[in-house]
């Protein structure tokens, strides 16, 4: 087709008219999508999705993809996938795809939440997708983070029930909060017990977390 219209072109003394590359990106949230994630749980695991894509050998129309923050209100899925015609894979292009695509899908919150979305390259050669995966959080995003405290003196131990939203969102707690309060009081934490809400509740702490329990 391209040396017919080359061809034609001579002809006719015109210039051959070229065939422009599209790149098409697509946020999640222009079709009204209401779900996000944390920008730097994004931003943590798109290069390790990309460095470690296990590529099938000798195949066409591939694709891949891996699933991170699991059973968290953060839980996100990246994705690659490849036209029927194409079997190679670069890196470089996914790891630039994901960064665009990660920066360019917003919220507009303070907190700074992303919602995914599709970006297709090289004219629908390469497709890449992010998407969180939690279809029941909080609408709108949070503005700010949220919590009670409620604690009780048992004189051997104390203990703490703690509920809240917009924080400690992908780890049960455990890197975001415990090693803080550990620091607290007496010996530090020696029971805990977090848990995320299957379901927002009507007062906005977003089921972020359940119930913490901590003795010292």
């Amino acid at each position: 087709m391209a040396e017919a219209m080359d061809l034609r072109s001579l002809v006719l003394g015109i210039d051959a008219p070229s065939c422009e590359v599209k790149d098409e990106l697509k946020c999640w949230s222009d079709d009204n999508w209401k779900i996000y994630a944390r920008a730097d749980r994004l931003d943590e695991h798109y290069e390790d999705f990309c460095k470690n894509i296990e590529q099938p050998d000798h195949e066409k129309g591939w694709d891949y993809y891996k699933v991170y923050d699991e059973d968290t209100p953060d839980e996100h899925e990246f994705r690659v996938s490849l036209s029927d015609d194409v079997a190679d894979y670069d890196a470089n292009q996914c790891i630039d795809s994901f960064k665009k695509l990660i920066h360019n899908c917003n919220t507009n919150r303070r907190l700074n939440w992303k919602t995914g979305g599709k970006y297709v390259r090289d004219d629908g050669a390469y497709t890449y997708e992010v998407s969180p995966t939690r279809y029941n959080r909080p609408w709108p995003p949070p503005e700010y983070a949220q919590g009670t405290c409620k604690g009780w003196d048992h004189f051997s131990h104390s203990s703490y029930t703690m509920e809240g939203g917009g924080f400690s969102t992908w780890d049960f707690g455990q890197k975001t909060m415990r090693p803080s309060m550990n620091g607290c009081y007496g010996l530090g934490t020696t029971a805990w017990n977090f848990e995320y809400y299957d379901e927002p509740t009507e007062d906005g702490m977003s089921g972020i977390s359940r119930l913490i329990r901590l003795f010292s």
